[in-house]
C-alpha cells in the first residue's frame, strides 16, 4: 500500500511502502546534459604587454558612464584580490545572447546544478565558476562549473552572429562551443585577433580598453600548470567572486532577458505511481519542453535515469518506470525538472517569413501555400522573393521542430536549397542563422538574420 506526507520545509513528497522504506521524490532536479569543450585553436601573438603599477592590475574597474549594458567582473587568485574589469554587452546586436549571459548573471530564468542535482533558479551562475583556461596565445574562459570544460547550465542556445561584432582584436568577449548551436554558459575573452573564429563563436561584447590591464596580468602573470599548452590551468584557482550587470541610460535599462525566448528552467511536481509490481514517477508533460529525472541513494550523487522531450503535442502524464532502482533498497531519492523551450507554430501553410539577412543586407519572403506531402511534392508549395526583384516557386520545405529552435530546409526555384535554423524569441519574431548552395557554387554560403512570420 502507498501512503503520501507532505514535508513543507522540504518541498518534498515522503512516499512511504509496506515492503520497504522511504522513498522521496523531489521537486527539482539535476541530470548532466555535458557541452563537451571546444579546443579553440592557438594564434601567433606578437608585441609586448604593458602592466600598469610594476605588473600588478588596478583592483578597481572602471565605472562606466556612457549609456549601454556593461558587466562587471571581480576576480580573485588564490583566495586572495586580484582585480576588476568591466565588459560592454553589445544587447543591440546580440540579444539573445546577451539575454543568456544576463539571466546567468541574475539567475533569472533559471540553470540546472548538474553537481548537486538541483535545478536553480534566483541563484546567479557566475559566482564563484572558475577561469579553467588560459591560453597565452588566444585567450582567457570561464563558465564551467565544474572547472574542466565539459558542462554548462543545462541547455544549448543556437548561434546569434552580426557583421559588426568579430575577432578583430584582444578583449573581445565571445562565446566558448563544440559545435553550432551548442552555446551554453561558457565564454572566453581574446589576447590578440583571432579572424578563424569569425562564424563559429558568437561575439557579445568586450572589455573596456581601461580595464585590460587586468586581462593582461591574467595572461601573463598568472602561475600555469603547463604555459606552453593551449589547455592550461591557474594552480591557484583564479575565481570570478561576483559578476555585476550595469545599466545605463534608458534604453539599457529597458532591457529585458526574459523577451528572448531562453529556456525557463523550472521544478516540477511529480508522484510515484504503482502498477502491480511497477512503481513509476509521474508528472505531467507539454510540447516543446523538456523532461530530467535523476535518483540518488544518499542525496549526495545523482545519476539520470530518464530524459524526455516532446516535440510533438503529448498524450497524457509522462512516466518514468523506477522499478529496478527501488528494488532492494530500503529507501531511493528521485528529483525531476522541465525545462520550457517556448512555442513555434505548429506548420507554415499560409504564411509570410521575411528573412533578413543581416550579414549581407538582403531581404527574402517566403510564402509558403501548401502542405508538403510526398503526393504534391512535383508542385510548387509556395514562393519567394528576394530583395523585391528576384521571383521563384518553393519546390519542396521540410519544417523540422526541435527543442531549443526549428529548422527550415527549403528548395527555391534557382536557389537549389536554403537551409535556415530559426530561434524565436517570440512565437512571431527570432534570429536564425542558415546557408544556400547556390547552382553556381560548389560550397555553402553561410548567411544570418532576424526574421518575422505573420498570417
Amino acid at each position: 500500500m502507498l501512503y503520501q506526507k507532505n514535508c513543507e520545509s522540504s518541498l518534498r513528497t515522503i512516499y512511504t511502502f509496506q515492503t520497504c522504506g522511504a522513498y522521496i521524490v523531489d521537486q527539482l532536479e539535476s541530470t548532466p546534459f555535458i557541452s563537451p569543450f571546444m579546443s579553440l585553436k592557438p594564434l601567433y601573438r606578437s608585441g609586448l604587454v604593458l602592466l600598469f603599477f610594476l605588473g600588478l592590475p588596478r583592483i578597481e574597474a572602471v565605472v562606466p558612464t556612457d549609456p549601454g549594458l556593461y558587466a562587471t567582473f571581480t576576480i580573485t587568485h588564490g583566495g586572495d584580490a586580484f582585480g576588476e574589469f568591466t565588459c560592454k554587452l553589445e544587447y543591440e546586436k546580440a540579444p539573445l545572447t546577451v539575454a543568456n549571459f544576463v539571466s546567468l548573471t541574475k539567475g533569472t530564468l533559471g540553470w540546472v546544478d548538474l553537481v548537486g542535482g538541483t535545478a536553480k533558479k534566483g541563484v546567479p551562475f557566475y559566482d564563484g565558476i572558475k577561469f579553467h583556461r588560459i591560453d597565452r596565445e588566444l585567450g582567457i574562459q570561464a563558465g564551467s562549473p565544474n572547472g574542466e570544460g565539459t558542462d554548462g547550465p543545462g541547455y544549448f542556445l543556437p548561434d546569434e552572429f552580426h557583421t559588426d561584432l568579430l575577432h578583430d582584436g584582444a578583449g573581445v568577449l565571445s562565446m566558448a562551443n563544440s559545435a553550432p548551436n551548442s552555446n551554453g554558459s561558457q565564454f572566453f575573452i581574446t589576447l590578440v585577433e583571432a579572424s578563424h573564429l569569425d562564424g563559429f563563436h558568437p561575439v557579445f561584447g568586450s572589455v573596456l580598453s581601461e580595464d585590460m590591464d587586468v586581462i593582461n596580468s591574467i595572461a601573463t602573470d598568472v602561475p600555469l600548470d603547463d604555459p606552453e599548452s593551449e589547455l592550461a590551468k591557474p594552480i591557484k584557482d583564479l575565481v570570478i567572486q561576483n559578476l555585476e550587470i550595469i545599466a545605463v541610460g534608458s534604453e539599457a535599462q529597458a532591457f529585458s532577458e526574459g523577451d528572448y525566448g531562453l529556456p525557463i528552467i523550472d521544478n516540477i511536481k511529480t508522484t510515484v505511481g504503482r502498477d502491480g509490481e511497477i512503481l513509476s514517477l509521474q508528472f505531467p508533460q507539454e510540447r516543446f519542453h523538456q523532461y530530467e529525472s535523476s535518483r540518488s541513494d544518499d542525496l549526495g550523487e545523482w545519476i539520470s535515469i530518464s530524459s524526455l522531450t516532446n516535440k510533438d503535442p503529448p498524450s497524457g502524464d509522462a512516466v518514468v518506470d523506477i522499478s529496478s532502482f527501488v528494488s532492494g533498497k530500503d529507501k531511493q531519492f528521485f528529483k525531476a525538472y522541465q525545462i520550457n523551450h517556448g512555442n513555434r507554430p505548429d506548420n507554415l501553410v499560409g504564411k509570410e517569413f521575411i528573412l533578413n539577412f543581416r550579414s549581407s543586407g538582403e531581404l527574402m519572403k517566403l510564402n509558403i501555400t501548401a502542405e508538403r506531402t510526398t503526393e504534391n511534392t512535383d508542385s510548387p508549395l509556395g514562393t519567394f522573393v528576394l530583395n523585391e526583384t528576384t521571383f521563384g516557386n518553393i519546390e519542396d520545405y521540410l519544417w523540422i521542430q526541435e527543442n531549443e529552435f526549428g529548422s527550415l530546409l527549403l528548395v527555391l526555384e534557382g536557389f537549389v536549397q536554403l537551409n535556415v535554423d530559426l530561434s524565436f524569441f517570440n512565437e512571431t519574431f527570432g534570429s536564425w542563422t542558415g546557408y544556400w548552395f547556390d547552382t553556381l557554387v560548389d560550397a555553402p554560403i553561410d548567411f544570418f538574420g532576424d526574421f518575422a512570420i505573420s498570417e
